[in-house]
């Protein structure tokens, strides 16, 4: 994320009861709808006090790599807000919005919590979106180099309930309008979206990232289908990596029509503690490439609506590779062979791919399986993939990739200890800087 050398500073504070023109906390924009994006310029900041805010975040702007426009929950350690008149130390708490939305065109934005989860996102009602963006005035807009960090997507009670209505509730929805390529380079970053119909839902995406975040606890709400990622072409060049993605009870990461799918990359994540469909490309359609590398797959049998679980593949393009994942009471081929599988590990033999280097093994007992720390079926938050000596010893046995699959979650380097380790977590090597976070959730 770059932002600019020189910006200026704006503020909003709820309650805040002087001019409302954002110059400072006494005089700052009281509420998300009183931003005056006519006086904001790019490369500025605007630092947002805590409170419970009843209009959405929007960023409407198209800026520069040099001159990023950027929302930033404020933090008692900020000396220039910490500096400006009016400030209080309470200031640095939960800010919680109805809404995010770039509607575009926009380009070069950063909305930033700061620390897990700095903003929470809470849908209000009976139907929404947490995230949305590319739709302005009613038709397809283009949207480039957004990043969403450190934001808590949170569902209503309908959603449990089943009983939504309109169109449901969407936790990120950047599909509206579904025309070409053109929301590009977004990142969707350290996030946790969970009680929703649908996690995400997204077309026309390019060169984009959903990586470090926990994507749980979705539903059939009533309206939608429990997706964690509902998709339609075009959704090329994009990254999930390094999520803790579980509590869904099928349907899991969805493709469907046209070519989609194309150089999908999908490495170092763990998806557990859930039944059906985790990773489904629908028959009738082509997809790919498609890299499936160093995940783990789970089944505990406790959740979902069919175990054991499973991944759907057909149709794949030449070049699209599964290699060193870890399925434990999962099988990789509803539908067809996975496209070149090789060093993988099966917990069901049946269901072993007989590719190159592939293996299957013992899970002990199911939900408390000896390769791993701990399952926690019953508080699947608190889960720990990372191995046990067992689990290192028989994983010891990957296919060395090169650059980026050759980090795990941690930042640890694979196949620095001697072997490259089946599943999503190297079981030793050398460390590197982690990331700025523990994959923790907010209890709600």
């Amino acid at each position: 994320m770059t932002a600019s050398c020189f910006g200026a500073n704006y503020y909003v504070r709820k309650g805040a009861a002087g001019t409302n023109r954002g110059t400072d906390w006494t005089n700052a924009w009281n509420e998300m709808n009183q931003i005056n994006f006519s006086t904001l310029a790019c490369g500025d900041t605007v630092w947002i006090a805590g409170g419970t805010y009843t209009t959405a975040l929007r960023g409407n702007k198209t800026c520069t790599s040099g001159n990023v426009l950027t929302f930033n929950r404020v933090q008692a350690t900020d000396a220039v807000p910490a500096a400006a008149a009016g400030w209080n130390a309470a200031y640095d708490s939960l800010v919680s919005v109805p809404n995010i939305d770039i509607p575009g065109p926009s380009a070069y934005i950063t909305i930033s919590g700061r620390i897990p989860y700095g903003i929470l996102v809470a849908i209000p009602g009976s139907s929404g979106d947490g995230i949305d963006g590319g739709e302005g005035n009613g038709s397809a807009q283009p949207i480039d180099h957004i990043t969403f960090t450190y934001i808590e997507v949170y569902g209503p009670a309908c959603v449990v309930a089943g009983n939504c209505t309109g169109g449901g509730v969407i936790g990120v929805n950047v599909m509206p309008y579904c025309q070409g390529a053109n929301r590009t380079n977004l990142v969707f970053d350290h996030m946790s979206v969970h009680r929703v119909g649908e996690a995400f839902r997204g077309c026309g995406w390019d060169s984009s990232f959903v990586q470090y975040s926990l994507i749980y606890d979705t539903h059939n709400d009533g309206q939608q289908h429990e997706d964690i990622l509902y998709s339609n072409p075009p959704y090329q060049n994009v990254t999930w990596r390094y999520n803790k993605i579980f509590q869904s009870p099928n349907d899991g990461l969805f493709f469907e029509y046209g070519t989609g799918a194309v150089n999908f990359a999908f490495y170092g994540n763990v998806v557990y503690h859930s039944g059906g469909w985790l990773l489904c490309f629908k028959t009738g359609s082509n997809y790919g490439p498609v890299y499936i590398y160093n995940n783990t797959f789970e089944n505990d049998g406790t959740f979902g609506d069919y175990q054991p679980a499973w991944l759907g593949f057909s149709n794949m393009v030449q070049g699209s590779e599964v290699a060193n994942n870890v399925f434990e009471n999962v099988t990789s081929d509803a539908q067809s062979a996975p496209p070149n599988p090789n060093h993988n590990a099966y917990s069901l033999s049946s269901a072993n791919d007989g590719g190159s280097g592939s293996i299957s093994y013992d899970v002990g007992t199911l939900g408390a399986s000896k390769m791993f720390v701990n399952e926690s079926p019953s508080n699947p938050i608190a889960a720990d993939f990372h191995l046990t000596a067992t689990g290192a010893s028989t994983f010891a046995s990957g296919k060395a990739l090169p650059a980026p699959y050759n980090m795990d979650p941690d930042g640890n380097v694979r196949g620095s200890g001697g072997s490259w380790t089946i599943g999503a977590y190297q079981a030793s090597g050398t460390t590197r800087p982690a990331p700025p976070t523990n994959l923790n959730g907010v209890a709600r």
